[in-house]
């Protein structure tokens, strides 16, 4: 019988750790670094020497839903996105200033609104794209 109420409390216990593990989220500073075709294996990445302004976001979240804010190579933006079961991400609106924008900035204008699902380890986040075909790599920022 004694047995019983620590085979109850490890097993909530257990369960509590289960769901902090499974918890998603995007909170942090993320800069960009690559595009990638996952079905070519084409890479189109940033080079530490490159001197243009580089593309850096916050994500902020509760592990549902949440808010991006940052700046492309020339406008600030800002946006919301929803966080789905299977590391499914919907971005449910994306803006910002209207300064001309080009090359990388441009494309994630557009990539942006087309991102699927994601995936991260403890520096590297990868979001998804264009029926997860593609990808945009970031690396963890301070």
């Amino acid at each position: 019988m004694r047995n019983k109420p620590t085979l109850l409390l490890l097993i909530l216990f257990t369960l509590g750790l289960t769901q902090k593990l499974n918890a998603q989220t995007l909170t942090g500073y993320w800069t960009l670094v690559c595009y990638s075709n996952l079905l070519t294996g084409n890479q189109d990445c940033k080079s530490i020497t490159d001197n243009t302004e580089p593309i850096s976001l916050e994500f902020k979240d509760n592990g549902k839903i949440g808010t991006i804010t940052g700046h492309t190579v020339v406008n600030k933006v800002w946006g919301d996105y929803t966080i789905l079961d299977n590391n499914k991400i919907k971005v449910e609106r994306f803006g910002g200033t209207e300064i001309m924008e080009h090359g990388w900035g441009s494309d994630f204008m557009t990539t942006i609104y087309q991102s699927s699902s994601f995936k991260y380890s403890a520096d590297t986040l990868v979001i998804l794209y264009d029926n997860n075909n593609k990808a945009m790599k970031f690396l963890k920022t301070i």
